[in-house]
């Protein structure tokens, strides 16, 4: 993986390996260690922990952290997994809403 994403907050090596194409890559220099799934794909990009649009259906979690953190990446990717697929249902639900 890009720089910062070798260790997970647990010390271990990630093995997921979903990533966008690309990914991680540390755009532009900043350090992105948060990840946001894009709804459509399910494909994963590296970016900046600060959500840039509160309305956003993109998830964004610290996977890989440089800190102290509490939880271990397998448990960071399924809570980010099932909001996925949450917030998909929930586009659905509305999409399906509209065309009545």
């Amino acid at each position: 993986p890009a720089k910062g994403w070798g260790r997970c907050v647990a010390g271990d090596a990630p093995s997921f390996s979903n990533w966008d194409e690309e990914q991680p890559d540390d755009d532009l220099g900043y350090q992105q260690d948060c990840a946001s799934i894009d709804a459509k794909t399910g494909r994963w990009r590296d970016m900046v922990c600060v959500p840039l649009d509160p309305l956003s259906l993109d998830e964004l979690s610290c996977l890989c952290s440089r800190g102290d953190a509490s939880a271990a990446f397998a448990d960071e990717l399924k809570e980010l997994e099932a909001t996925r697929a949450y917030n998909q249902r929930l586009l659905k639900f509305h999409s399906d809403s509209c065309e009545r």
